[in-house]
This record gives structure tokens, sequence and C-alpha cells, in this order.
């Protein structure tokens, strides 16, 4: 999504790098998905899911992040 969006940000946090980061957001899986600072998904899913979250978590209407 960062990559087909420029207002998205991707940050990456290796747990087996910096372990007081990773305990810090509460990282359990990957990916682990935040959205404004608030925990909305972690482990596998596909494109579609990830953006449903999104769309839900940010109160937006369907399918509104893909004509960004």
């Amino acid at each position: 999504m960062a990559v087909i969006n420029p207002s998205i940000h991707h940050e990456v946090v290796d747990g087996a790098i910096n372990q007081e980061e990773a305990d810090r957001l509460q990282i359990k899986g990957v990916p682990a998905v935040y959205a404004d600072g608030e925990f909305i998904h972690s482990g596998r899913a596909d494109f579609g899911e990830l953006l449903d979250k999104l769309e839900k978590n940010m109160d937006l209407p369907d399918r509104v992040m893909l004509r960004l």
C-alpha cells in the first residue's frame, strides 16, 4: 500500500534487532499493522482484507482508499 499511495507510510521493526521497540508496540506477529498509532491487524492477510480493516478503522466509505 505504501508503494502505491504516498499518504501511507511504512516502517519496519525487526524484533531480533530491536526487542524493546517490538515489546513497546506489543508486536506478536508479522506483519503488525497500525493506523494513526492504533493496532488494527497482525499476521498474514491479503490486500483486500487489510484495505477493509483500514477503511473501517478510519471510518472511510468502502473503497475510497483505492481512489487516492
